[in-house]
Protein backbone atom coordinates (compact mmCIF):
# COMPACT_ATOMS: atom_id res chain seq x y z
CA UNK A 1 0.00 0.00 0.00
CA UNK A 2 3.00 2.37 0.71
CA UNK A 3 3.73 1.95 -3.34
CA UNK A 4 0.14 3.11 -3.97
CA UNK A 5 0.34 5.76 -1.46
CA UNK A 6 3.33 7.00 -2.85
CA UNK A 7 2.32 7.06 -6.76
CA UNK A 8 -0.93 8.53 -5.34
CA UNK A 9 0.58 11.88 -4.54
CA UNK A 10 2.89 11.74 -7.12
CA UNK A 11 -0.37 11.62 -9.61
CA UNK A 12 -1.60 14.02 -7.20
CA UNK A 13 1.14 16.74 -7.89
CA UNK A 14 0.93 15.95 -11.75
CA UNK A 15 -2.84 16.45 -12.01
CA UNK A 16 -2.26 20.11 -9.95
CA UNK A 17 -4.16 18.91 -7.31
CA UNK A 18 -1.65 19.41 -4.47
CA UNK A 19 -1.47 23.18 -4.06
CA UNK A 20 1.07 25.83 -1.70
CA UNK A 21 -0.44 27.82 0.39
CA UNK A 22 1.65 31.43 0.79
CA UNK A 23 3.71 30.27 3.53
CA UNK A 24 4.99 26.95 1.79
CA UNK A 25 2.06 24.44 3.50
CA UNK A 26 1.19 21.72 1.26
CA UNK A 27 -2.92 22.23 0.65
CA UNK A 28 -4.55 19.12 -1.22
CA UNK A 29 -7.60 18.97 -2.95
CA UNK A 30 -8.88 15.38 -3.06
CA UNK A 31 -11.64 14.83 -5.96
CA UNK A 32 -14.92 12.76 -5.02
CA UNK A 33 -13.45 10.19 -7.51
CA UNK A 34 -10.31 9.77 -5.95
CA UNK A 35 -11.52 9.73 -1.81
CA UNK A 36 -11.89 5.92 -1.30
CA UNK A 37 -7.81 5.75 -2.72
CA UNK A 38 -6.42 8.49 -0.47
CA UNK A 39 -8.20 7.94 2.47
CA UNK A 40 -6.57 4.44 1.97
CA UNK A 41 -3.32 5.78 1.68
CA UNK A 42 -3.75 8.76 3.72
CA UNK A 43 -0.49 8.09 6.13
CA UNK A 44 1.62 7.85 3.08
CA UNK A 45 0.00 11.01 1.22
CA UNK A 46 0.39 12.63 4.78
CA UNK A 47 4.08 11.93 5.10
CA UNK A 48 5.07 12.60 1.89
CA UNK A 49 3.41 16.20 1.94
CA UNK A 50 4.74 16.90 5.78
CA UNK A 51 8.31 16.45 3.93
CA UNK A 52 7.41 18.35 1.00
CA UNK A 53 5.97 21.68 2.87
CA UNK A 54 9.28 21.38 4.91
CA UNK A 55 11.81 20.70 1.97
CA UNK A 56 10.54 23.47 0.29
CA UNK A 57 10.34 25.80 2.88
CA UNK A 58 14.33 24.88 3.50
CA UNK A 59 15.14 25.38 -0.72
CA UNK A 60 13.60 28.90 0.02
CA UNK A 61 16.19 29.88 2.26
CA UNK A 62 19.04 27.79 1.07
CA UNK A 63 22.26 27.53 2.81
CA UNK A 64 25.72 25.79 2.29
CA UNK A 65 23.81 22.51 3.50
CA UNK A 66 23.03 20.12 -0.23
CA UNK A 67 20.82 18.11 1.60
CA UNK A 68 16.96 18.95 2.96
CA UNK A 69 15.87 17.74 6.07
CA UNK A 70 13.76 17.01 8.90
CA UNK A 71 14.29 19.10 12.32
CA UNK A 72 14.50 16.28 14.47
CA UNK A 73 16.31 13.80 12.05
CA UNK A 74 19.30 12.16 13.41
CA UNK A 75 22.30 12.26 10.78
CA UNK A 76 23.35 8.74 10.04
CA UNK A 77 25.97 7.25 6.94
CA UNK A 78 23.65 4.57 6.81
CA UNK A 79 20.41 6.16 6.87
CA UNK A 80 18.33 8.72 4.78
CA UNK A 81 20.08 11.78 5.41
CA UNK A 82 16.54 13.80 5.31
CA UNK A 83 15.09 12.03 7.88
CA UNK A 84 17.27 9.31 9.38
CA UNK A 85 15.10 6.29 7.83
CA UNK A 86 16.68 2.85 6.41
CA UNK A 87 17.55 3.17 2.87
CA UNK A 88 17.09 0.72 0.37
CA UNK A 89 20.58 -0.46 -1.27
CA UNK A 90 21.81 2.12 -3.23
CA UNK A 91 19.15 4.67 -2.64
CA UNK A 92 20.36 7.98 -1.73
CA UNK A 93 17.02 8.70 0.01
CA UNK A 94 14.24 6.46 1.51
CA UNK A 95 11.02 6.89 -0.87
CA UNK A 96 9.33 9.06 1.43
CA UNK A 97 11.84 11.29 1.27
CA UNK A 98 12.81 10.70 -2.28
CA UNK A 99 9.56 11.81 -3.62
CA UNK A 100 8.88 14.51 -0.89
CA UNK A 101 12.36 16.13 -2.53
CA UNK A 102 11.42 15.70 -6.14
CA UNK A 103 7.78 17.57 -5.79
CA UNK A 104 9.90 20.36 -3.69
CA UNK A 105 12.01 20.91 -6.50
CA UNK A 106 9.40 20.34 -9.03
CA UNK A 107 7.59 23.53 -7.55
CA UNK A 108 11.01 25.70 -6.67
CA UNK A 109 12.14 25.34 -10.46
CA UNK A 110 8.39 25.93 -12.03
CA UNK A 111 7.17 29.30 -11.04
CA UNK A 112 3.81 28.43 -11.91
CA UNK A 113 3.47 25.70 -9.10
CA UNK A 114 5.23 28.25 -6.62
CA UNK A 115 3.14 28.64 -3.55
CA UNK A 116 0.00 30.73 -3.95
CA UNK A 117 -3.27 31.69 -1.98
CA UNK A 118 -5.46 28.23 -2.12
CA UNK A 119 -9.21 28.92 -3.14
CA UNK A 120 -12.04 26.30 -2.60
CA UNK A 121 -13.38 24.34 -5.63
CA UNK A 122 -16.02 22.25 -6.70
CA UNK A 123 -13.77 19.07 -7.03
CA UNK A 124 -12.74 19.20 -3.81
CA UNK A 125 -11.91 20.27 -0.34
CA UNK A 126 -8.79 22.32 0.30
CA UNK A 127 -6.74 21.81 3.29
CA UNK A 128 -3.71 22.95 5.01
CA UNK A 129 -1.54 19.86 5.33
CA UNK A 130 -1.48 18.69 8.65
CA UNK A 131 -1.39 14.93 10.55
CA UNK A 132 -4.55 14.55 9.54
CA UNK A 133 -4.66 16.45 6.03
CA UNK A 134 -5.81 13.72 4.03
CA UNK A 135 -8.96 12.95 6.87
CA UNK A 136 -9.50 16.66 6.66
CA UNK A 137 -9.93 16.74 3.11
CA UNK A 138 -12.14 13.72 2.61
CA UNK A 139 -14.45 15.33 5.48
CA UNK A 140 -14.60 18.74 3.50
Amino acid sequence: MRLRGLAMVSDLHTRGLVKWGPDGAAVLVVPSELESVVRQDRQTINAVLRRATVFLRQLATSGPDPFVRLRDARWTTKGCPSCGGRLAERELRCELCSVAAELALDVQTDSSLAPSRPQKTRSGSDVPISKDACDSALEG
